[in-house]
């Protein structure tokens, strides 16, 4: 669950939404930001706030320029807030101080 802080078109994304995550209590509280790229229809806003389970988009292919498929991103920094484009490519710094791997977050932390 958390708050829709970005729902547009970029480059390269397609469209492009970022959701706020409430903290959870079993990692310190901390917010994650949860990046879903490369959608077709998004069926949320800005300012929206959502729950576990809700649809919010449906996957797409950044009008052609890519694969069907869902491009998935967690990041426990405010990157996500501040440069909803950002994209480490083969910085491996970048990638590690600002993404977690999804799986193993959302096998640590599923209710």
């Amino acid at each position: 669950s958390g708050v829709v802080i970005f729902a547009a078109r970029l480059p390269t994304w397609g469209n492009l939404i970022i959701i706020k995550h409430d903290p959870l209590k079993k990692v310190g509280g901390k917010v994650l930001y949860g990046r879903y790229a490369h959608v077709d229809s998004m069926n949320v806003k800005v300012g929206q706030r959502v729950t576990r389970g809700q649809q919010i988009g449906t996957v797409g292919n950044a009008f052609g320029q890519w694969a069907y498929h869902l491009h998935f991103d967690l990041s426990p920094t405010t990157i996500l807030e501040t440069q909803p484009q950002h994209w480490p490519g083969k910085d491996q710094n970048a990638l590690l101080k600002n993404y977690i791997d999804p799986r193993a977050f959302i096998e640590q932390n599923r209710p």
